[in-house]
């Protein structure tokens, strides 16, 4: 007598994932690695000063506070990146951002994307 065939095993449920809450990854972020309001001056400083908007600060903020002030002390080096490459400073900083570290790029990046996303949303209505 054989055994019954094992039937086969049901294909898993589709992902169910949602997407990414990067307002929530970013406050996570934040508690985990908080900055010292001396790093918050420096930084908020060096944004005014080189006419940088809310999401260089941000991204400045989520860094490690070492990085940060690296990225601050080199306001030389994005001035003449800036003339080098005929790019915007807000550019270089990001991308000096990026280079630091890459999860922070892509959660300024998807917070900037989800800012965006509800924008055309009112736009629409």
């Amino acid at each position: 007598r054989q055994a019954a065939p094992t039937p086969p095993k049901p294909p898993p449920p589709p992902s169910a994932a949602r997407p990414v809450d990067w307002y929530e990854v970013a406050e996570l972020r934040m508690k985990a690695n908080p900055i010292t309001d001396q790093d918050k001056l420096k930084i908020d400083d060096f944004v005014k000063r080189n006419s940088l908007d809310e999401n260089v600060q941000m991204g400045l903020s989520l860094l490690q506070s070492a990085r940060a002030q690296a990225i601050v002390k080199s306001e030389a080096f994005i001035e003449n990146e800036t003339l080098r490459w005929q790019k915007s400073k807000i550019e270089i900083v990001m991308e000096l951002i990026k280079k630091a570290d890459p999860s922070v790029d892509e959660m300024v990046r998807g917070i900037m994307d989800l800012e965006n996303a509800q924008i055309s949303a009112k736009a629409v209505e």
